[in-house]
């Protein structure tokens, strides 16, 4: 039989909690493997925290890393995916400029915008789309035009980052562009100031343009 003394000591888990995290009261028993130990015993001692401070700091990072990104990119989901974007990107060069990258090569600026394109087609939902209902919700939604309005409000505001916190994430994001990425957005900027009806003549139709033409001919093809 277990005296209720060696019960008594089976509860102990070290001395109480201080400082931020004195009120803490909720415990939790996991396993992990060593080498993640390791990892967290290192960062506690870096840090002054004890290992569980440490593993509660480090969990509740993760949940407003999390947010953020929902925050940034409309969903943590959608930040994952323009990350693997950013490493295909990372990849693609022009052979004859290899040192230059997709933003500033032209050739390499165009094979970037084709794999863009395929990873975007390659995490589509799966469910079929109905090429003239696309249609209809481009002319009603208007993505060209957001995206012109977007990058214009970027090369029009005030490079100049606030120090309070009056401005909405989109504000804030916008000057920290024009601010940190001068060039890009005042060419992005001068070409969305471009009526549509002005649109050069050796201007090819865009990928998405070309994309949804094959679409709608591979449509009519299945239904014959």
């Amino acid at each position: 039989m277990i005296s209720k003394t060696n019960r008594t000591a089976k509860k102990r888990r070290g001395p109480a909690p201080k400082g931020d995290y004195a009120d803490k009261a909720a415990t939790i028993s996991t396993r992990i493997r060593q080498d993640l130990r390791d990892w967290l015993e290192k960062a506690a001692k870096m840090s002054g925290r004890s290992l569980s401070q440490e593993i509660e700091t480090r969990l509740r990072r993760t949940f407003r890393e999390e947010e953020d990104l929902a925050k940034k990119f409309g969903s943590a989901d959608a930040a994952r995916v323009f990350q693997a974007i950013a490493v295909t990107l990372n990849m693609i060069r022009n052979p004859e400029n290899p040192d230059a990258d997709w933003l500033h090569d032209p050739y390499a600026f165009a094979l970037a915008a084709d794999a863009i394109h395929q990873t975007l087609y390659l995490v589509r939902p799966k469910e079929a789309t109905d090429p003239f209902l696309a249609l209809g919700l481009d002319i009603e939604v208007n993505p060209r035009g957001i995206t012109k309005e977007a990058w214009r409000d970027i090369a029009n505001s005030d490079p100049t980052l606030p120090l309070s916190n009056d401005l909405t994430f989109k504000q804030w994001f916008a000057r920290y562009l024009k601010n940190t990425i001068p060039e890009i957005a005042e060419r992005a900027g001068e070409r969305a100031n471009v009526p549509e009806r002005d649109r050069l003549e050796d201007n090819p139709p865009t990928k998405e343009e070309q994309i949804f033409m094959e679409q709608v001919i591979l449509s009519h093809r299945g239904k014959k």
